[in-house]
């Protein structure tokens, strides 16, 4: 059962529960009850070429957080039509490794902008690939207060 594989999911070490799923999109929404992290607001416009963005996460596992400063090298690309790539994403210009998926993209208010998904290598790498700030809408947006 899906529940059940994903039972040992946490957050800063809280119990992490899925409450929705967009499997063609790669984006869930998680909650976790008891989490005294402030909430991130969504964008009310999308990122341009160019603009600053930031991404904090988790890369390799590390427990602590990590933020790298980048810039968007393009807000809405569909590089190939070969499954399971063949999607739009926003590819972004800054430092990132495994375990980044799922870390938010914000801009320079602090807002999401995008989520990343996809990067090219083993290790650090210089360029990502995030769900587009319209995915990010379509999906997640009515969660976001």
């Amino acid at each position: 059962r899906e529940e059940e594989m994903y039972s040992d999911l946490t957050v800063d070490g809280l119990p992490a529960l899925i409450i929705s799923v967009d499997t063609p999109g790669d984006m869930a929404i998680l909650w976790v009850d008891g989490s005294k992290r402030p909430a991130l607001k969504l964008a009310k416009h999308r990122v341009l070429y160019l603009h600053k963005i930031y991404v904090a996460g988790h890369p390799f596992g590390w427990d602590k957080p990590t933020v790298f400063e980048g810039s968007v090298a393009s807000p809405y690309l569909k590089f190939t039509d070969e499954p399971p790539y063949n999607k739009h994403y926003m590819i972004v210009q800054l430092a990132g490794a495994p375990r980044n998926s799922g870390s938010s993209v914000i801009n320079e208010d602090l807002e999401v902008v995008g989520v990343i998904q996809i990067s090219w290598g083993r290790s650090f790498e210089p360029v990502m690939g995030a769900a587009p700030y319209v995915d990010v809408v379509r999906f997640a947006g009515g969660y976001f207060g």
